[in-house]
């Protein structure tokens, strides 16, 4: 689980905060070239920031 805001930047521990995704996904979070958005149904995408 990727925790939308890490708990050492002051995020809970929730499941509500978190999002489930695959170890691919999981490294594009944690990669600053790369912008996680959240849909309104839940559904996440990933793209390069220019």
């Amino acid at each position: 689980m990727h925790h939308k805001l890490p708990w050492a930047r002051g995020g809970g521990t929730s499941v509500t905060d978190g999002v489930m995704l695959c170890p691919r996904h999981h490294t594009f979070a944690h990669d600053s070239r790369y912008q996680m958005k959240t849909s309104p149904n839940g559904r996440v995408a990933f793209g390069r920031r220019t």
